[in-house]
């Protein structure tokens, strides 16, 4: 856990977490900064690169990232992801109507 306040990497309990475990553009913020501190790292990747346990993020109106996914399935035409704003698992990117998609490749973790 990293308890840097606001923008670390901790969930204790619904009423005391960090906004990169709700928000999507502190996610995307928290995981692609120059960060050095406890916590995941990653990088942009192109859809059809991503692995299982990297992350897509979705952008319905073309402006604002606002939803992440979990590839569960790594396959290049069309992964498949779980989430839980509908409880998915397995769902194929095409099966979402969106406008823009990006792809974070986890590198590991810094302790």
């Amino acid at each position: 856990m990293n308890f840097d306040y606001p923008f670390g990497w901790y969930y204790k309990n619904i009423n005391d977490r960090a906004a990169a475990f709700t928000g999507v553009e502190y996610l995307y913020n928290f995981l692609t900064r120059p960060n050095k501190s406890t916590g995941p790292v990653a990088i942009e990747k192109p859809i059809n690169e991503l692995e299982v346990g990297d992350i897509v993020q979705l952008t319905f109106d073309g402006k604002i990232y606002s939803h992440s996914l979990v590839v569960v399935v790594a396959c290049p035409d069309d992964p498949k992801l779980a989430t839980n704003s509908f409880d998915f698992f397995a769902r194929p990117l095409s099966s979402y109507n969106y406008n823009n998609a990006r792809g974070l490749h986890i590198l590991g973790a810094y302790k």
